[in-house]
């Protein structure tokens, strides 16, 4: 307020200058946010091709892991078993075929679907 003149006069400073608008109208402006593209699916031929790699896959992923788990049980009945690290490499291996299945579900999950269907 200044003193004599009894107007209140305000003094405003900006950081930034207010923004200058060209735009007339809501309906004039760009927008702001658009949607993301469609995500385009695996297709027949992809969905088929995860499902026979499934399908051929699994079995053999899980009969090492399963021939691997025999093995090491063994151990616990023959104290003096020799090969240690067969049955394991046979476990880390069924895992990683086990995990080659899984990997396409993300691609095209009906495959790795009907793989789990056949082979329950």
């Amino acid at each position: 307020m200044r003193s004599g003149t009894g107007e209140s006069e305000m003094n405003v400073s900006y950081q930034y200058p207010p923004p200058q608008s060209t735009y007339r109208s809501p309906q004039d402006q760009p927008p702001r946010w658009s949607p993301p593209p469609r995500a385009r699916g695996a297709g027949v031929l992809g969905t088929a091709l995860t499902m026979i790699v499934a399908l051929l896959i699994t079995p053999v992923g899980i009969g090492l892991f399963a021939n691997g788990s025999r093995s090491t049980d063994r151990w616990e009945t023959f104290s003096d078993s020799g090969d240690r690290l067969g049955p394991n490499v046979q476990i880390v291996g069924g895992a990683i075929l086990l995990l080659l299945v899984a990997a396409p579900a993300a691609y095209a999950p009906t495959g790795t679907v009907v793989a789990g269907w056949v082979w329950d």
